[in-house]
């Protein structure tokens, strides 16, 4: 499914035309508000052709962000009448896998909508093979896991999600709400393992005044605050066995009573918690109810940890990188691949949130001209981190689609495609030098 937006019908029409002749399946949109809608409605949609110049409050750079942290699976082509350098890197710095300058020609429009399109990670049937990115092949669990939160996310149902600390349970509950009818109220999130026992319930259903010492003013919890939206119950296993009590008459009755107030207050929250820990075996030690249980996990999703699909490390590397870089107000930049080798060999105890604390170590750290050539090596990474994978990575490599050639070279090809072979020029759109450019092709500079 391709999302064509333009601000002018007739060149929307043309677009769709000329690829709806090739069997391809479009949408479109006038704007980029009605392309965001889009993207959060229909989870079928894997390419976005865009248009740079819109008016409203979304134009084609802002919408390529936006979506690339709505949809970092869907592919983004932009369509530009400005074709300078400066424009051309702005745009793939804001997310564009590629750009065309009008006036499009129809081959090259064709060409890259089939490249893109097969690269596109919900393609039913995705090539491994050599030609394919990396970045864009899901592990088998995680392509499953995402298709469940999709139609979990179009119901009402409260989710359980379980699985290790720091696999990402807290980012898939913010997508939910993000694909859910409710995306456009509060989402709240409560940690009920950082929170002391004795203050839990006031944080969850509010306080009057007065009802304690030190309680001088009357204040809404995180049910109330979560009205109409989605309310993020983490760590649920760390809740007191007799504020589970408390839950399940909100979960049965919508309603609550804050502490210290005979009010009754009714409330439409919809929840979902997540936790590290076995409830199943916390029913049967008397540490948790059943009858609770059975009401959070409507819909029970497993996340698998990072180990249990490392193939994941091949997109999440680079869009980690990516919003990591922008944090941290420094340019994109990519691993090598003995770099990569050493993160693929690694077990991740610690899941995601290890993984983003080392990458962002890595870059912080990093030498400035290092990080202005656009590729960091081995030796880049923490020094804590390369003693705990000392001779790991001899014995645990990288499959084939993720060497060089599918990964550096891959933008690099991708950049000399755009400056018509001009290898000064696609260094330059990179950000790199051209003495690195040379390194990943792995040939030598040639006199001028």
């Amino acid at each position: 499914m391709i999302l064509v937006v333009d601000d002018e019908l007739e060149n929307r029409l043309s677009l769709m035309q000329v690829l709806s002749r090739e069997g391809w399946t479009c949408l479109e949109a006038e704007n980029g508000e009605v392309a965001i809608q889009i993207l959060r409605d229909r989870p079928d949609v894997q390419l976005l052709i865009t248009d740079m110049k819109m008016p409203g409050a979304v134009n084609g750079l802002e919408l390529l962000q936006m979506s690339r942290k709505l949809r970092p699976d869907v592919q983004r082509l932009l369509i530009t009448a400005f074709g300078t350098i400066e424009a051309t890197v702005e745009a793939m710095r804001a997310g564009a896998f590629d750009v065309l300058t009008k006036p499009v020609r129809i081959k090259t429009l064709k060409e890259n909508v089939a490249r893109l399109l097969a690269q596109a990670p919900n393609k039913p049937h995705a090539s491994l093979g050599a030609s394919s990115s990396p970045a864009a092949q899901l592990s088998a669990s995680y392509a499953k896991l995402m298709e469940t939160l999709r139609r979990a996310a179009l119901s009402e149902a409260h989710v359980l999600l379980t699985g290790e600390s720091g696999s990402g349970k807290s980012y898939l509950a913010k997508l939910l709400h993000e694909w859910s009818q409710r995306r456009e109220q509060p989402f709240v999130s409560l940690n009920c393992a950082a929170i002391p026992a004795d203050l839990l319930e006031s944080e969850l259903f509010g306080v009057e005044r007065g009802a304690f010492t030190g309680a001088n003013v009357s204040r809404e919890g995180k049910v109330q605050a979560a009205h109409k939206g989605t309310l993020l119950l983490d760590e649920i296993g760390d809740m007191s066995f007799a504020l589970q009590a408390k839950l399940l008459q909100l979960i049965q009755e919508r309603r609550f009573y804050k502490l210290g107030s005979n009010k009754e207050i009714h409330v439409d929250t919809r929840i979902v918690s997540a936790t590290n820990k076995n409830l199943t075996e916390m029913i049967q030690n008397g540490q948790f109810r059943e009858d609770l249980l059975y009401r959070l996990k409507v819909i029970e999703i497993h996340v698998p940890s990072l180990r249990e699909r490392k193939q994941d490390l091949l997109w999440i590397i680079p869009n980690l990188l990516d919003s990591l870089a922008e944090k941290n107000h420094l340019p994109p930049v990519r691993l090598t691949h003995e770099a990569l080798s050493l993160l693929w060999a690694y077990d991740w105890p610690g899941n995601i949130r290890e993984l983003e604390n080392v990458l962002e170590s890595t870059l912080v750290l990093a030498p400035r001209e290092d990080i202005r050539e656009g590729l960091l090596g081995p030796l880049h990474l923490p020094e804590a981190f390369r003693l705990k994978t000392q001779g790991l990575a001899a014995g645990a490599l990288l499959p084939q689609m993720a060497d060089l050639a599918t990964i550096e070279r891959m933008a690099i090809e991708q950049a000399l495609t755009i400056s018509g072979g001009r290898r000064k020029l696609a260094a330059s759109l990179l950000g790199i030098s051209e003495r690195t450019l040379y390194r990943v092709l792995g040939a030598e500079p040639k006199n001028p």
